[in-house]
């Protein structure tokens, strides 16, 4: 059987080759938390020990996701107060709620956003352990989101149209110092 080299095994050889001496990858490892975060870490740790110890802890799950949020981590932030709102026994529910809420309205959710407040609005009226000035502050967010909504404007596209939207449906209250002339 006499010995031939063709195409395919130059082809072949040339590709071993190139793996042989191709030089290694460089792999860079950045931090996924800024520098300044340490604090803040600090905190997400503390709130995950007590959701660890309890699940059904609304407000740490509460905590916990508005400070992944403020970290740029979104997505975790959502399954922290998912898994808090899908404990149902619990008294402080409704903050989980309320963080899931803002987990999407971060997303620019805000359908999904303006249907978890309002389930935060039922089981706030319905807990004993919802405070007055929690309730009001429940009802404005879910006001606005339904404003926003409602006015069709995509706050993906047009962020600034759609907080006009908003600011349009609910105007907020401006003080002035005495003595200083209405413009």
């Amino acid at each position: 059987m006499p010995f031939r080299i063709g195409a395919f095994d130059i082809a072949v050889a040339v590709v071993v080759l190139v793996a042989i001496f191709l030089p290694a990858r460089a792999t860079h490892v950045s931090p996924v938390y800024p520098e300044d975060a340490t604090s803040s870490l600090q905190d997400v740790s503390r709130y995950q020990a007590l959701l660890i110890q309890e699940p059904a802890d609304g407000n740490a799950a509460y905590e916990l996701s508005e400070l992944l949020l403020r970290l740029g981590q979104t997505d975790w932030a959502l399954q922290v107060a998912a898994a808090a709102v899908a404990e149902e026994s619990s008294p402080t529910r409704w903050r989980a709620m309320l963080a899931l809420a803002s987990a999407h309205v971060d997303r620019f959710e805000i359908v999904r956003a303006r249907d978890h407040a309002r389930a935060a609005v039922a089981a706030c009226q319905t807990a004993t352990t919802c405070p007055s000035h929690e309730r009001a502050r429940l009802l404005l967010f879910t006001a606005e989101l339904e404003a926003g909504a409602r006015s069709g404007v995509d706050p993906k596209l047009d962020p600034r149209g759609f907080r006009r939207a908003i600011r349009n449906a609910y105007p907020r209250a401006t003080f002035r110092k005495r003595g200083a002339s209405t413009p």
